[in-house]
């Protein structure tokens, strides 16, 4: 079966181009895709500063679609669902202790093998979950990597509770939603730290209790602990700068957890 595709060659070089859809192997599904968000890793692909598996490969690892066909039994045609970004193991030691995005075989979507930027994508019937009905396949396909990565380091991994103080480092995507799990937690206050006056104004928008405009010489630590009195009980970066991730620290609270989350090739 022939699909159109958007086909990465290397930096700088995207093609649309008719391509042959893989056969379908055991534990695997068809998905017809009705979205595919663009990351902020697809952009860096794009120029340079990050690299895929291997190439040509399509991109794209935000998936909303439906099941067009299946070999696995929990699955079958018509279902609305997403894409997991990555695909897991199940068996090796991080997989077993609740760690899974650290597998020590982790495939990433539109990365290591074709991704949605396509008509339908092949994808493990492991990798998939429902969509309820009432959610666009817009915003389900952000949901699965921006807004899923996000709930991880708010939740999981700084989990947040009511009350606690939390600094978010960088307010763009992920940000955006990190802002908006750490209120739906109870978060107060929530500070966020960007050097775009317009992603501190889309911040406010989304119930930023404080912002702090990143400027030239300015510290983001002295800040936040003038804001607080002391520190914030958890600083979340999503930027994946040595200057950032070395701010969520000094923006701590004696006890408090700082979460890397930013991947920059820095």
């Amino acid at each position: 079966m022939r699909i159109r595709a958007l086909r990465f060659y290397g930096p700088g070089d995207l093609r649309a181009e008719e391509i042959d859809l893989p056969p379908l192997g055991p534990g695997e599904v068809v998905v017809a895709v009705d979205a595919c968000g663009v990351c902020g890793s697809d952009l860096h692909f794009l120029d340079g500063t990050a690299r895929t598996g291997h190439v040509p490969i399509t991109l794209g690892h935000e998936i909303a679609g439906r099941i067009a066909r299946s070999e696995v039994p929990a699955w079958t045609a018509g279902e609305a669902v997403v894409v997991a970004a990555g695909v897991v193991c199940g068996s090796c030691v991080a997989c077993r202790t609740d760690r899974e995005m650290i597998c020590e075989r982790l495939a990433m979507t539109g990365i290591d093998f074709d991704g949605g930027l396509a008509d339908q994508v092949v994808v493990p019937g492991s990798a998939l979950v429902a969509r309820p009905a009432e959610l666009s396949a817009e915003t389900a396909a952000t949901a699965v990597d921006a807004g899923a990565t996000a709930f991880h380091a708010i939740t999981c991994r700084a989990q947040t509770q009511s009350g606690d103080s939390v600094l978010i480092i960088g307010a763009g995507g992920l940000g955006s939603y990190a802002i908006q799990i750490a209120r739906a937690h109870g978060a107060a206050p929530v500070i966020v730290a960007d050097r775009d006056p317009a992603a501190l104004d889309r911040a406010r928008e989304l119930h930023a209790d404080e912002t702090i405009l990143v400027e030239p010489g300015g510290s983001i630590g002295r800040a936040v602990k003038l804001l607080t009195g002391g520190g914030v009980d958890a600083a979340v970066e999503f930027v994946g700068r040595a200057s950032t991730l070395d701010a969520a620290v000094k923006s701590l609270r004696p006890g408090g957890v700082a979460v890397a989350v930013g991947v920059d090739p820095e």
